[in-house]
């Protein structure tokens, strides 16, 4: 097949094609509105995969449809060249998973879902139940585990973690915002640093409401 034909071939349109751009747009628009200070993404793909139109400025509103066009004719070619090998196939939509970390919120909001039982307080500790931007600290069983991507588990920042007291309540977990508490005794259950941030604060919530 001549240059010219293939050109042809790799940019004709079909119903894949222009649904996996579909994908790609609503892909791109998802990713640039998660943009937090602190931010934590469970994936480096989208700042891979549309480096080429943060260069762009505002003209990138404009180029993120023919781009992403490009990459769903680049996605169709690839499975075009690999269809005939079912292992590799396999292969590449395993990585691809793995890659955009999308194993994580599916693993832990099903078959590994926050354990919150317990029996007494001291079952209950602060982990984060979800890592997308920073997460969702909670209170669960001091025994649960999050299951973290493998792009997750290499490139993720961490957040700082906010002052929650633990209490085992009807045998589940419950969380108290300390920041917004007004009794000393909640800091009795934190130490170091934390336990002197939550006096600190206790003693300004007491004050204000004194006031």
């Amino acid at each position: 097949m001549a240059i010219p034909e293939k050109i042809k071939s790799f940019f004709k349109p079909s119903v894949i094609k222009i649904v996996l751009t579909i994908v790609i747009l609503i892909y791109a628009f998802y990713a640039t509105s998660m943009v937090y200070p602190w931010g934590h993404s469970p994936s480096l793909i989208p700042v891979f995969l549309f480096m080429p139109l943060m260069f762009a400025g505002i003209f990138s509103l404009i180029l993120v449809i023919p781009y992403s066009y490009i990459l769903s004719c680049l996605v169709v070619l690839l499975f075009n060249s690999i269809k005939t090998k079912k292992w590799l196939l396999i292969l590449v939509i395993v990585v691809f998973i793995l890659l955009t970390g999308i194993d994580e919120p599916v693993v832990n909001n099903t078959i590994n879902a926050p354990d919150y039982s317990c029996s007494v307080d001291s079952d209950c500790v602060v982990k984060s139940i979800s890592k997308g931007w920073c997460g969702n600290p909670q209170c669960v069983n001091q025994d649960w585990e999050y299951y973290d991507s493998m792009i997750n588990s290499v490139f993720a920042l961490s957040c700082m973690q906010p002052l929650l007291s633990c209490s085992c309540v009807e045998n589940n977990c419950e969380s108290k915002d300390l920041y917004k508490s007004t009794d000393i005794n909640d800091c009795e259950k934190l130490d170091g640093y934390q336990k002197e941030v939550c006096i600190r604060m206790v003693l300004y919530n007491i004050n204000r409401t004194n006031e």
